[in-house]
């Protein structure tokens, strides 16, 4: 089927398409543009976008402003039945590597108990890496534990700040015996996909 083409310039109001489809560029009477003649590639040059309602913007590869990666967050609450079986914070997503900005870990419920750290882990070179060891003395309630300060322990030499092997996830797990008390750990995690 072949579309005509139209203009809208002097439409006021509200059109509905089933489906349209564009084989050019989209352009604006301000010269903004909607270009989809690159193959898999939406551009669109406008000085100002905004998205309202309930709009979200979903990636699951590297999402980036220009040339630098977005920098993401996110809190997840724990138990520690979660914890003491290991649990997975961010999934692994295929080419794509994690590299850790900053943890932090609250405990909540309780202090946590009788383990010797809980440990966010993440693969360097093949091989785990703890990326913060949470110290089971510093998991007080209500206590927040950043990584590189009191009671969460880093990797040496940066290491734990270093992208992740691409396609692997990031966990939380105990190091030593089963955690006790507390009801659990929240973890808040920045972090950019690259």
């Amino acid at each position: 089927m072949m579309l005509a083409l139209f203009s809208l310039s002097a439409f006021a109001g509200t059109t509905v398409f089933d489906a349209i489809t564009l084989t050019d560029v989209l352009t604006f009477s301000d010269g903004a543009t909607i270009d989809n003649t690159a193959a898999a590639t939406l551009t669109i040059i406008e000085d100002n976008i905004v998205l309202t309602g309930d709009t979200s913007v979903t990636s699951t590869n590297t999402f980036t402003v220009g040339s630098n990666p977005v920098v993401l967050n996110v809190r997840k609450r724990v138990s520690i039945a979660q914890i003491n079986a290991g649990y997975e914070i961010l999934p692994a997503i295929a080419g794509r590597t994690y590299r850790m900005i900053q943890c932090q870990a609250i405990a909540y419920g309780g202090a946590v108990g009788a383990t010797t750290s809980v440990d966010l882990l993440g693969m360097q070179s093949a091989g785990p890496v703890d990326l913060v060891l949470f110290l089971q003395g510093g998991l007080t309630q209500s206590a927040v534990l950043v990584s590189g300060g009191t009671n969460a322990t880093v990797a040496a030499d940066g290491a734990s700040y270093a992208a992740c092997d691409a396609a692997t996830a990031i966990t939380v797990l105990k190091d030593g015996s089963d955690l006790t008390t507390a009801t659990g750990v929240d973890f808040i995690l920045t972090y950019v996909i690259e």
